[in-house]
This record gives C-alpha cells, structure tokens and sequence, in this order.
C-alpha cells in the first residue's frame, strides 16, 4: 500500500509539473471566457505545460503546449482528438468554430543547441466534428490521423514524421 501511494505521489506532482494542474494562477485567461473554458479542457486531457490558448472573435481556437521527451504521435494524435471532441461537445465553447492544436517540444541542432520548436499541426472544425462519432475514434490514433488528413489539417516537423 505505501508503494502505491507513493507512486500516486509521484504521479500527482508530475502532472502538476507539467501544467496539468488546475489552480486558478496557472491559467492563462480569465474566468467565464470561452478561452478559459477551453484552456480547462487542454489542461485535462492535453500532457503538456500550457503555453498559449487563444480563441478569436471568428471562433478560431490555437491551443500550444510543450510535451514531455518520449511521447508519440500517437500519444498525441489521441490527446489531441479527446481534447477536440470533449470542446466540440461543450455547450460553453459552442462558439469554438476551428481548434488549432500546435504541440512544441525542445529540440537540438547540429551544434547541441537548444531550441523550443513546434513540432506538429492539428486543425479540425466544428462542422466537420458533428460528422464525426468520436466515441469510436478519439482513442484510435490512425483514425484520429486519417480524419484529420482528409478532412482537417495535419503536418509534422521532420524530427516528427514516420
């Protein structure tokens, strides 16, 4: 039993590292916004320290989060489909018309420099989502992938693609 708790120990200050965490001070826009409600979702289902929510008068929502060394794509295509389908089906972000999704991760050059790099690109829209039964698909990452590439938008940085 101590084991246990320990390792949820760890898991809890883990997820609160890595901007999981759920206090008020860590976001980044202000309550009863639809980018606060939005944010809330990224920050539930999104493995990631938080660094942009923004959502335009048109409804164009842009979601960007640093990841964590050794996550997949399809770690990311799985996050990030549960995180469209969860705003999509939010009454409080029925003004969300487009979620842009745009995961960074640091990365090194040919000189062993440094550099904070976006990585990927996922866009999906509003009337595209309505089609789609994300019960079925949302955990299956080729899914998520094939929706995306036919009727979204998909693009990886090199050090990303297959």
């Amino acid at each position: 039993m101590r084991k246990l708790m320990v390792l949820l120990s760890a898991g809890v200050v883990a997820a609160l590292a890595t901007g999981c965490g759920s206090d008020p001070a860590d976001y980044i826009n202000p309550p009863g916004t639809v980018a606060h409600q939005v944010e809330k979702h990224a920050r539930s289902r999104l493995v990631g320290q938080i660094s942009e929510v923004s959502v335009s008068a048109d409804g164009d929502a842009t979601i960007a989060y640093r990841i964590r060394i050794g996550i997949d794509r399809e770690r990311i295509l799985r996050e990030a489909g549960r995180f469209m389908y969860k705003v999509f089906d939010d009454p409080d972000c029925k003004d969300v018309q487009t979620i842009t999704v745009r995961p960074q991760a640091e990365l090194v050059d040919k000189y062993g420099k440094t550099f904070i790099e976006y990585i990927a690109m996922l866009e999906l829209t509003r009337s595209v989502a309505k089609k789609v039964n994300w019960e079925n698909i949302w955990h299956q990452a080729e899914m998520v992938e094939q929706l995306l590439q036919s009727e979204g938008v998909l693009w990886w940085h090199n050090v990303a693609r297959k």
